[in-house]
């Protein structure tokens, strides 16, 4: 499994390319509760704009250590996995499993 790190109140984008749309999977754990968001590249620039109104496919909006979930894309391109770690304190150690 990759892992990542990341620093308190920081995120990371993980950019991933699917083949013609259908299922989207990953499985994570973390040290600490962290959340995520599963997006296409228009609600990834609202994000990085600072908006807190996008839309996502999935993910998990309340932070949680251990997450897993299968979800089906409606469209065809790149899909990103937003993972945000929200303790302001903390570097969460983040290992995390993706198939699609």
């Amino acid at each position: 499994m990759p892992s990542i790190r990341i620093r308190g109140d920081e995120y990371v984008s993980l950019e991933f390319k699917p083949r013609k749309g259908g299922s989207f999977e990953f499985e994570l754990d973390s040290d600490l509760p962290v959340k995520t968001y599963v997006v296409g590249p228009a609600a990834l620039e609202r994000f990085e704009e600072g908006s807190t109104t996008f839309k996502y496919w999935g993910g998990f909006a309340d932070a949680r250590k251990h997450q897993k979930q299968k979800i089906w894309l409606p469209f065809t391109g790149p899909v990103y996995l937003l993972v945000i770690n929200p303790n302001p304190d903390h570097t969460a150690t983040i290992e995390y499993e993706v198939y699609y």
